[in-house]
């Protein structure tokens, strides 16, 4: 995995890095790639979450936490085998 570019002036074409219409340049860490593949599991994330916080007892807080905890399980295999962050 690896930051990306995808236009000549450095601006990347990830989500993350449009702020309203204006598309802002990736941060010093950004990696293009990680962003793709995490988004790909959010799909996944959102139906585990909603099955771990049952129907009738949804509320705003207990589905986002359920919901994080699920993306940042299931996004530990990209962090370097999920030991820890990647670092540059």
């Amino acid at each position: 995995m690896g930051r990306k570019a995808s236009n000549s002036n450095g601006f990347c074409d990830c989500a993350e890095c449009l702020i309203g219409s204006e598309r802002i340049p990736p941060p010093r860490y950004h990696d293009c790639d990680y962003c793709r593949e995490r988004n790909q599991l959010i799909p996944q994330a959102e139906e585990i979450a909603n099955r771990r916080v049952a129907e009738g007892h949804k509320n705003a807080a207990e589905w986002t936490r359920a919901f994080a905890i699920v993306m940042d399980t299931l996004a530990a295999r990209l962090l370097n085998g999920g030991t820890h962050y990647k670092t540059r």
